[in-house]
């Protein structure tokens, strides 16, 4: 009964929130005192677009990857072996092509997307669209690089951070001498732009004793941590790795596991508490499998314009294609997409498994996994 009663209030806020989202949105933000509402109800067509992605099970989150070249060489990504780079026409196609499809928040990621020379065209043409707009960086080229882009039309910036220890730091990323230039570039991040920064700290055997070390440094520099653990696979796929031996063993795993929590009740770090609550449950039963919406709830786009399901498992389309619009919506694109999910051993991509939380508690309303999730 109660988790009727929380759907039927549930859907009726969504449904405002689409037909009348800068007032519903304002109204919402002074009821709740949650100052991002207040700023949303200044992008009515993002808040429709949100709240129409959830009433209708649409797309929440769509990844472009707009290359694959990277000045780092972490050993838990496959992409910089490739280098393979999106031009920019088919870039701005793509972009197209997922506004046209709904999506909500888009991330422009790679590779190091700072690498591709009209970085700076890209994001200005994908602001124009009304996304939530998510850039992936390691933040370890030279600032002047950053300077050139116009970050303010960034909402959110995700920055690959593993380690406070420069030997570490160096093991991982292949890279001799970057914290000093990392550190600085996140504080020009800080203080030059309107960028909210997360760091993102892969949890694995190269970064043991750094949890505690990253923490400390975002709450003094006033940055928020999204813990990750490695995900490793045997099939070795576009971003996922065969290499084991970047693995915890399972008791110290699991005990980081839990310090994270712990770090998450004091309110600190930026992951919604359902993705720990869903890793600790995957460590016990041994498995990354989960029932996933990939193609549905969330999306990418590879640089040559193959059309993932998510960023490791792409269809036979490119999004790119003149009757892709058609194909997507075909029944036997639907059921290519369907057997792909049932085949794949599972994963623990924080977006993919928040975005599939929220998605599921728009329809089907949970009282107990509302109070787990916690805003982000």
């Amino acid at each position: 009964m109660k988790n009727w009663i929380l759907g039927r209030i549930v859907h009726g806020l969504l449904r405002l929130l689409s037909m009348a989202p800068g007032l519903s949105a304002r109204l919402m933000g002074l009821v709740t005192g949650n100052k991002k509402l207040k700023a949303f109800a200044a992008r009515p067509l993002l808040v429709r677009r949100a709240a129409e992605a959830l009433l209708h099970n649409g797309v929440l989150l769509s990844q472009l990857n707009v290359t694959n070249a990277c000045n780092e060489k972490c050993p838990m990504c496959n992409l910089w072996e490739e280098g393979t780079r999106m031009p920019l026409d088919q870039v701005k196609l793509c972009i197209d092509r997922i506004a046209e499809m709904g999506s909500f928040i888009l991330t422009i990621t790679g590779g190091e997307p700072f690498t591709h020379p009209d970085i700076g065209e890209i994001i200005d043409y994908a602001r124009d669209k009304p996304f939530f707009l998510n850039l992936n960086t390691n933040a370890s080229l030279p600032l002047k690089v950053y300077q050139r882009a116009d970050l303010d039309k960034i909402d959110l910036a995700i920055v690959s951070f593993h380690a406070l220890d420069e030997l570490k730091l160096e093991r991982i990323t292949g890279v001799r001498g970057t914290l000093a230039r990392v550190v600085d570039t996140l504080r020009y991040f800080r203080d030059e732009t309107t960028m909210r920064v997360v760091l993102k700290f892969v949890i694995q055997r190269d970064n043991r004793g750094e949890v505690e070390k990253v923490q400390e440094f975002a709450d003094r520099e006033g940055f928020t941590v999204e813990y990750h653990p490695v995900m490793v696979d045997g099939a070795n796929r576009p971003v996922t790795t065969d290499k084991t031996e970047l693995l915890l063993g399972q008791e110290e795993y699991m005990d980081t596991l839990l310090r994270i929590r712990e770090i998450k009740k004091t309110g600190r770090n930026f992951e919604s508490s359902v993705y720990y609550d869903f890793c600790l449950k995957a460590a016990r039963r041994g498995s990354w499998g989960w029932g996933c919406d990939a193609g549905i709830n969330y999306l990418s786009v590879y640089p040559d314009g193959r059309f993932g399901i998510c960023k490791d498992v792409y269809t036979s389309a490119k999004i790119t294609d003149v009757d892709f619009p058609d194909r997507y919506r075909s029944g036997a694109f639907q059921e290519e997409m369907r057997a792909l999910r049932e085949s794949c051993s599972g994963c623990n991509w924080s977006c993919y498994v928040t975005a599939s939380k929220l998605a599921g508690l728009a329809r089907n309303p949970d009282l107990r996994e509302f109070r787990l999730l916690q805003a982000i």
